[in-house]
């Protein structure tokens, strides 16, 4: 019975999307050669806006700088060699310098600059990212796998996704409150979603508390945790000289979605002494809760993630794709497929799902 109530619970809900308000500019007739001004130029992209002064024009050519969130993204044209020149900088650091024909059109070229500033992760961004985030707040930076590339969407550029687990019961609250954050002064778009993943915790026995090698006592704190049963009995493990106690569980993740350029000032609006995203400064939260931050799409282009905990004392498999329930849709497939759907009625049937299977403590 328990598994089938699990089998009820919608994969994803689609919670609210925040797009700010820009002027629309279209590629498709660009040319280079008739660029005379920034009003020729698109007002936002990649990082941020273009000021009248940002923009300057030659006997060779033209460029143009786009300035926001401690990041500048900027594109030179010049007549003689029918080059674009593209180059980026966050926080004072250098993101190279790629050069592409402009005979590619204007926005396949950028998108092709951006691969070949991502080809080889983890960039010198990459690593600055881990230290001054890692430092600030309690989350956990997730490396981009070698061979998967980063998406890039214009005009926004390359974009993570914030992603942590959240019980049944504070999934609405949380939409409330997020959305509470994401004001329309926001300068940059938010997407946020909850989706229900396959999650495996192993507690490496003698070097997590006590309480993680006691099964009924484990699989109790996840049920109040996060509102579900798990799967199955934690059971015992092991490998090589290493015993390790596993919890298996269905749980839902909030995923939330926004530029690079705005992930920094993102944590900032939302973080809080004792929500899910705290700064360094408030009290800890356990590994398994910390939020992850990783390149979007990943949930898509790569089947699962697996991180451990500095200390290796606790391990964390995260597998996206549900047995039976096909490939997962992407977030703006999911946000898309929302306006059909009603989000504080898929909230109300996993809070009734949730409820049920509360009714009577599960034992093992």
């Amino acid at each position: 019975m328990i598994l089938l109530r699990h089998n009820e619970l919608p994969s994803a809900i689609a919670l609210f999307g925040h797009t700010p308000e820009r002027d629309l500019f279209s590629w498709r007739n660009f040319n280079p050669r008739q660029v005379k001004s920034p009003n020729d130029l698109p007002r936002y992209l990649i990082f941020g806006g273009l000021k009248p002064v940002d923009f300057e024009q030659t006997g060779s050519g033209w460029t143009a700088r786009w300035r926001g969130n401690s990041a500048s993204f900027s594109m030179t044209y010049l007549h003689a060699s029918d080059n674009y020149s593209f180059t980026q900088s966050w926080r004072g650091i250098s993101g190279g310098e790629v050069t592409v024909p402009a005979k590619i059109p204007a926005d396949q070229a950028i998108a092709a600059a951006f691969q070949s500033f991502y080809a080889e992760p983890p960039t010198v961004w990459d690593r600055a990212a881990r230290k001054t985030l890692e430092d600030n707040f309690q989350i956990n930076i997730v490396d981009q796998p070698k061979g998967v590339q980063e998406v890039v969407e214009l005009p926004d550029g390359i974009s993570r996704t914030l992603a942590f687990p959240i019980a049944v019961f504070n999934l609405r609250p949380m939409w409330r409150w997020l959305k509470e954050q994401v004001r329309q002064d926001c300068p940059y778009p938010v997407l946020a979603e909850a989706r229900l993943v396959f999650q495996a915790i192993n507690f490496v026995e003698g070097k997590t508390p006590s309480w993680t090698g006691r099964p009924v006592s484990l699989a109790k704190q996840s049920h109040v945790e996060m509102g579900l049963p798990p799967l199955a009995e934690p059971i015992r493990e092991v490998a090589d000289t290493t015993a390790a106690w596993t919890l298996r569980r269905l749980v839902y993740f909030m995923l939330v979605k926004v530029p690079f350029s705005g992930l920094t000032d993102f944590l900032e609006r939302v973080e809080s002494e004792n929500g899910p995203i705290r700064s360094t400064q408030a009290p800890p939260l356990r590994f398994d809760m910390r939020p992850l931050v990783f390149s979007s799409g990943l949930e898509q282009r790569a089947r699962n993630l697996v991180i451990w905990d500095a200390h290796k004392t606790m391990r964390s498999f995260i597998q996206w794709a549900l047995p039976g329930r096909g490939k997962p849709a992407s977030m703006a497939e999911n946000a898309a497929k929302s306006r059909e759907q009603n989000p504080a009625a898929l909230l109300q049937l996993v809070e009734e799902i949730g409820a049920k299977m509360s009714e009577k403590p599960r034992g093992f």
